[in-house]
């Protein structure tokens, strides 16, 4: 990169912090395995775009979520009294 004169991205901190409330709320849903899009009030292609954005900022898939939540400190088995 630098010898075409740029340069890599900045890495961003891989926490919940970075997941916007709409994206946080679709990830605790997915893991308690609850239907988020009837949830959020959307389709289910829209809580695909969301997932498909918190498994980018998380570095995971759906299979390690509930991983990479605990990881970051939101603990998915937590949330379940906070609906």
């Amino acid at each position: 990169l630098a010898a075409a004169g740029l340069r890599p991205r900045a890495l961003h901190p891989a926490g919940t912090d970075t997941l916007t409330a709409r994206e946080r709320a679709a990830a605790d849903l997915t893991v308690r395995d609850q239907n988020a899009a009837a949830a959020l009030g959307v389709d289910a292609t829209a809580v695909g775009r969301l997932l498909s954005a918190v498994y980018r900022k998380l570095g995971t898939d759906r299979t390690g979520l509930a991983q990479a939540l605990r990881n970051t400190g939101r603990d998915p088995d937590d949330l379940a009294g906070q609906d």
